[in-house]
């Protein structure tokens, strides 16, 4: 019989059943009942006594299963609507519909109040994220050379650092956010960004200055981050909690 892992301690399970296999988050917990849930993100969770054995936890799965799929199939279907149906843009969900155009046309977005028509000459997700991304692009550099030149003048002032002579890039980053090379002297910015609020432009580039400081992500790292960006703490949390 299959033993449990100690109290409290999570680990991955999983179990075939008539409607397919099932992935989940097993926890053992000091409750009476085993309990199911399912997070906003379509992942299982399941918790019960470490009395409970295992067999008898997969059979009450098993029972259920067919409900379980159909809510995870839900979520899922519900997600993919709303990344269909919207175009993140500085941390806005904007409604968007799409028109078809002759391919000797230029594919583009246009933003009209508080709807975005997507000029594409194919309706499906390659091209509308295609066209997603020249538009944050584009944005990005609009808007981050002047964010970027306000704090390399503010962090050589205060700290005196050549931050002035960092060089910025702007890249199609998604597996961080920004980065900071001490040997190219360069601070690159993932051109997302301006899909997310402001206030995650502003966190990342003053996080990256910084660097020039500490370059780890010590106490004293992040309480400079806090003392030149009051609140980042709390931006870094939203961060954490949307990404890329």
């Amino acid at each position: 019989m299959p033993r449990q892992n100690p109290i409290g301690k999570t680990v991955q399970r999983q179990l075939k059943t008539p409607y397919g296999l099932l992935v989940y988050q097993f926890t053992p917990k000091r409750v009476k009942n085993m309990n199911i849930r399912i997070r906003s993100n379509g992942q299982l969770y399941v918790s019960a006594s470490p009395r409970v054995p295992m067999r008898e936890i997969e059979r009450f799965l098993e029972s259920r299963s067919q409900w379980i799929f159909q809510a995870i199939t839900r979520i899922e279907a519900r997600q993919q609507a709303e990344r269909k149906e919207c175009l993140q843009y500085w941390g806005e969900n904007i409604p968007f519909q799409t028109q078809i155009i002759p391919f000797d046309k230029p594919e583009s977005i246009k933003l009209k109040g508080e709807i975005a028509e997507l000029l594409l000459w194919e309706d499906n997700e390659a091209h509308r994220k295609l066209c997603m991304q020249t538009l944050w692009k584009k944005e990005a550099e609009k808007v981050f050379p002047a964010r970027f030149e306000f704090w390399a003048g503010w962090f050589q002032e205060k700290y005196q650092v050549e931050a002035k002579k960092i060089r910025l890039a702007i890249k199609p980053m998604t597996s961080r956010w920004g980065s900071y090379s001490k040997r190219t002297g360069t601070i690159a910015l993932s051109l997302f960004l301006s899909s997310k609020p402001r206030e995650f432009l502003e966190y990342t580039i003053v996080h990256e200055f910084c660097h020039m400081i500490y370059l780890n992500h010590s106490p004293a790292f992040h309480a400079l981050v806090e003392e030149n960006l009051p609140g980042a703490s709390e931006i870094r949390k939203k961060m954490k909690k949307s990404p890329i």
